[in-house]
């Protein structure tokens, strides 16, 4: 563990420089730009490792559990989608807190604010851990599940609590990825998530082996990735940053107070988002028929697959963002939106192009004849990706701004716009409709008032907040 320990240190040191070793603007860009590079191959290396790891595990887990055992452990492994809403957006309110407290060089600031936060979820982990102990045995999982055989049955509700109490422990836990973040140091969260791939394919693999239940491939599967995450945590507050650890005496009430303020906001703007977007499934099924949320459903996900690889490369650009506007570096700021936009522009046009031509071709040799798209169908979601592209770039600079309430009120007016018009174009177009109500919603309302923001507003708020010391007023 020592040896492991010093490892890490040495190539922490290696690939990123402290704000002391670089004094100037021009080195700190340099270093900013370098840290989001190696931030960015390491999240796709993770992911690489994440795909592949997957494509060995699925059908080791098919053939050992069944159809209908296999059926459980999907259902239960949707359930981590939800992660992201857990913390109540206190993680992300964290992310911009520390990245500020990073910008002024402040430690102290930092451990509030990681420490105030830690503990906030603790309590709330504990608080829903608690909850879940009085209704989990009146709850029928078998219903649930709706299983049917008497093995599957028994093993549905241990293996559920087994995946809760592991889902609760990560709550907590998940404080060191934002903290790796907000300094500038996200590769480690790639290196850790990889680990955790790969341990857990070890632990689904001996697991077959040994013909093991339910529960060990819960514990393969979820358990892995927890303990990848606590040695990210040990690696984080007991090596690199001891100074920052989370402890009970640097709870503060300012930090509390803040963070809850931007926890909630950015908990909202994640609701709302989230309600825009995964309605285009429900208006599909409940006005087309559930047949057509599977047609629409797979073919989006090949176009899902290009968003999820450009945020690998825009994550680590938020806390960058954030120290940028502390310091007053706002030249890097613009060179770095418009630099991002381009980067991912260039990324999806050919790829889109080539989606639009080959997409039906892709479809059949991927599922075969069950799924059928259409010209039409696939514009439309090239056409959302490429927007989305500009529009994810642009919302890095406004979440490290703390332009929160705006976006929130132009993502509720977005998901209000965009539903009206799926319902509207769906029952005039079909399936095609419903994805080009997306892209007329988002770009009227939602991407269009973003670019006038960042133009015309944003501006003059940075020069502003040049001139204060925001984080030393607040605390």
């Amino acid at each position: 563990m020592k040896n492991l320990s010093e490892i890490l240190v040495k190539v922490r040191r290696r690939l990123s420089l402290s704000p002391g070793v670089v004094s100037d603007e021009q080195g700190r860009s340099r270093d900013r730009g370098r840290r989001v590079a190696f931030a960015f191959f390491a999240s796709l290396g993770a992911r690489v490792v994440t795909v592949l790891t997957v494509f060995v595990a699925v059908p080791l887990m098919v053939n050992h559990l069944g159809e209908e055992r296999y059926g459980v452990w999907l259902t239960l492994n949707s359930f981590l989608a939800y992660l992201a809403f857990a913390d109540l957006g206190l993680g992300n309110g964290l992310l911009n807190a520390v990245s500020e407290a990073h910008a002024h060089d402040d430690r102290v600031l930092a451990r509030r604010y990681i420490s105030s936060a830690f503990f906030m979820l603790l309590g709330l982990a504990a608080a829903v851990g608690l909850l879940a102990a009085l209704v989990f045995p009146w709850v029928p999982w078998s219903a649930v599940f709706a299983t049917r055989s008497k093995l599957a049955t028994s093993e549905a509700g241990p293996a559920t609590l087994l995946f809760l109490v592991l889902f609760l422990v990560q709550v907590p836990l998940s404080i060191v990825q934002r903290v790796n973040l907000a300094y500038q140091e996200g590769y480690m969260n790639g290196m850790f998530q990889a680990a955790g791939s790969l341990l857990g394919l070890g632990g689904v693999f001996l697991s077959v082996t040994l013909g093991a239940d339910l529960m060990w491939i819960v514990f393969a599967l979820t358990g892995a990735p927890l303990l990848a995450m606590a040695a990210n945590w040990l690696n984080l507050f007991l090596c690199s940053h001891r100074d920052i650890s989370p402890v009970p005496r640097f709870v503060n009430f300012i930090a509390v107070k803040r963070l809850m303020r931007l926890g909630g906001l950015f908990f909202g703007l994640q609701i709302a988002v989230a309600f825009a977007f995964s309605s285009d499934y429900i208006v599909a099924a409940q006005i087309l028929g559930p047949e057509a949320a599977t047609q629409l459903g797979i073919p989006s996900q090949m176009f899902s697959l290009v968003l999820s690889i450009l945020s690998m490369f825009f994550m680590p650009l938020w806390p960058a963002y954030a120290e940028s506007i502390v310091r007053g570096d706002h030249t890097w700021i613009r060179i770095w939106l418009l630099r991002s936009i381009k980067i991912g522009l260039i990324f999806v046009g050919p790829v889109m192009v080539l989606m639009v031509l080959l997409g039906e071709n892709l479809l059949r040799w991927w599922i075969g004849e069950e799924v059928h798209t259409s010209l039409a169908l696939l514009s439309g979601l090239a056409t959302w990706t490429f927007l989305a592209t500009i529009g994810n770039a642009i919302s890095m600079l406004l979440n490290a701004a703390n332009v929160i309430r705006f976006q929130l009120v132009v993502s509720i007016a977005m998901a209000m716009t965009a539903i009206t018009l799926k319902i509207l174009l769906a029952l005039r177009f079909g399936i095609e409709g419903i994805v080009w109500g997306t892209v007329l919603a988002y770009g009227l309302v939602s991407l269009g008032p973003a670019l006038w923001y960042v133009r015309s507003v944003l501006p003059r708020r940075l020069e502003q907040s040049a001139n204060r010391a925001i984080v030393d007023e607040l605390l």
